[in-house]
């Protein structure tokens, strides 16, 4: 479940064996009370659940540690193999599944919606992040601006809203640029200077790096929005 995304139909058997165990037959050889399904289950307990593992979920978001890998660690070997081959001009957030990919590849691409849901920019010098095209803002809700692209300023990057040779944001500018909403998130970030350049980091956590639990939650509310990987590294709704 660490390398390899499962068929779907292995990550259903082995849940029927684990409901099997917790309400199957008892010695008497009756059959036992079914409480809920399997899904409801595994429903967080402030909704009604017992937060059972959903496999499937689970799945993914071991798969998320180690794409995360291809972002934090870009001069590992595993990286410079798999970027070399799938992705040699971008980087693993743009990248296509390719023609006739490896198993391994295809499970890793397939977390890949999930790392999207949860990775954000970091800023600290602010000329690494396109505005329009980047994660950078705050919201876990979106982490990207939602005021529609200038085509003029289509390549306009995070440190050309600052004031000259500072790190303040310009509130002129940014007035001119962008809707109410956008100039709330903005004003709001804080610029690491402290950080050197900018960085890409796990928003749900403090330190930064990835965490397969809230990688977990992330899996579980697109599989609730019935959303799902159809095992050739892609995603499509039941």
């Amino acid at each position: 479940m660490n390398v390899f995304l499962l068929p779907r139909s292995t990550t259903e058997e082995l849940q029927r064996i684990m409901n099997s165990f917790w309400w199957g037959s008892n010695p008497n050889g009756n059959r036992g009370i079914k409480w809920l399904s399997w899904d409801r289950l595994c429903a967080p307990k402030q909704t009604g659940g017992m937060w059972f593992r959903n496999l499937k979920s689970f799945n993914l978001a071991m798969l998320g540690k180690q794409a995360w890998n291809l972002i934090a660690k870009p001069d590992s070997l595993m990286t410079r193999v798999l970027k070399a081959k799938y992705f040699p001009n971008s980087n693993f957030l743009d990248a296509s599944l390719g023609h006739n990919p490896s198993f391994i590849w295809r499970s890793l691409w397939s977390s890949r919606i999930i790392i999207k849901r949860g990775v954000r920019w970091r800023i600290g010098k602010g000329d690494k992040i396109n505005v329009w095209r980047e994660p950078w803002l705050r919201d876990p809700r979106n982490f990207y601006i939602t005021t529609p692209p200038i085509t003029e300023l289509h390549s306009l990057k995070v440190c050309d809203l600052f004031i000259p040779f500072t790190t303040q944001w310009d509130h002129e500018l940014l007035d001119d640029i962008f809707g109410n909403t956008d100039v709330h998130e903005i004003l709001n970030i804080h610029v690491h200077t402290n950080i050197g350049g900018d960085q890409l980091i796990w928003h749900y956590s403090s330190n930064g790096k990835y965490q397969v639990r809230s990688g977990y939650k992330i899996a579980q509310e697109l599989l609730s929005d019935d959303v799902v990987p159809t095992g050739h590294g892609e995603w499509q709704k039941l």
